[in-house]
């Protein structure tokens, strides 16, 4: 399952949706607060994992640039099949 393309992709789908439904709920909602922890909490999240992924990055001869910007959409589920070889760089 770990090799799986389609499982990552569901997951970095996932991570989407949470985006997603967090800026709805921003925007839409009379629970404004909610969506905002959802956003917040992912970006803080992704942030959080950038050392990793930039070191993952840079082995596989990405840019900084698009390491931190599909980092911040996507987090763990784009850098760590990257890492063992699931998706080409």
């Amino acid at each position: 399952m770990q090799k799986s393309k389609v499982f990552w992709s569901i997951l970095m789908a996932a991570a989407i949706g949470l985006y997603l439904l967090g800026l709805w709920l921003w925007i839409f909602t009379s629970v404004r607060w909610v969506g905002a922890g959802i956003v917040i909490g992912i970006l803080l999240l992704h942030l959080g994992e950038m050392k990793t992924a930039f070191s993952i990055g840079r082995e596989k001869g990405l840019s900084d640039m698009r390491t931190f910007l599909m980092n911040l959409a996507f987090g763990f589920t784009w850098w760590l099949p990257l890492r063992i070889g699931v998706f080409d760089s």
